[in-house]
């Protein structure tokens, strides 16, 4: 158990009869509260026309409540409400996705720390748990016997493999003629280069499979 550093974070208050509430922690000045509200909730909408336009004032979460940190004069507690109608019922990826999705990957902020969440028991109470267990999920997949693997494609893991195999394949052919590009406006390099001499690019082929596949057990 590792042991937690620095002021506590305040709990949020309690159950309410709508919003679901959280209690964040950020690094900004009070701005940030209200970025943080919209882009964990409407921000990064994009408008569809249809027959049946949507409010988007009515799903907004709303930044009711700032206080500075104690013993910190940067750093922030910022309370976050968001409308129930927000979030998908009987879910509970769909409010998690909402409330600590993207928005820790929001660069204009500093800093942000999740402190404490609360659900309205309206929202609690409308879950029935799972559709299946573990059990229906193996007979489906028809796998026993050893733990259920996946993975999951990030398009953005994807996109910096390709990129970082393009350029290793560039160097591969073309590596004398980059350096020596290269050495034309960094005059160390030059300077390796002239004392090196010819330099070669031995490298093996990695575009190949790096798992070896398992049988089923039966």
């Amino acid at each position: 158990m590792c042991e937690r550093r620095g002021p506590p974070v305040r709990a949020v208050p309690a159950f309410v009869e709508r919003p679901a509430i959280a209690a964040f922690r950020v690094g900004l000045p009070i701005e940030a509260a209200a970025a943080v509200a919209g882009e964990s909730s409407t921000a990064t909408w994009t408008v569809v026309w249809t027959d049946r336009l949507t409010a988007c004032d009515r799903y907004r979460a709303k930044a009711y409540k700032v206080e500075t940190v104690p013993g910190s004069s940067e750093q922030y507690f910022a309370w976050i409400a968001y409308d129930l109608e927000l979030f998908e019922p009987g879910s509970i990826a769909n409010p998690t996705a909402s409330i600590i999705g993207n928005v820790f990957g929001f660069k204009p902020l500093k800093a942000l720390r999740l402190g404490d969440m609360r659900l309205p028991i309206a929202h609690v109470k409308i879950f029935d748990g799972p559709p299946t267990g573990i059990v229906v999920e193996r007979e489906r997949l028809d796998k026993f016997g050893h733990p259920l693997l996946g993975a999951t494609a990030n398009r953005v893991a994807l996109e910096a493999m390709v990129l970082a195999r393009n350029e290793g394949r560039d160097i591969w052919h073309e590596g004398l003629g980059i350096l020596a590009q290269a050495a034309r406006f960094c005059s160390p390099l030059k300077a390796a280069l002239d004392t090196w001499g010819d330099i070669t690019f031995n490298y093996s082929n990695t575009d190949t499979p790096d798992y070896v596949p398992s049988t089923s057990v039966a």
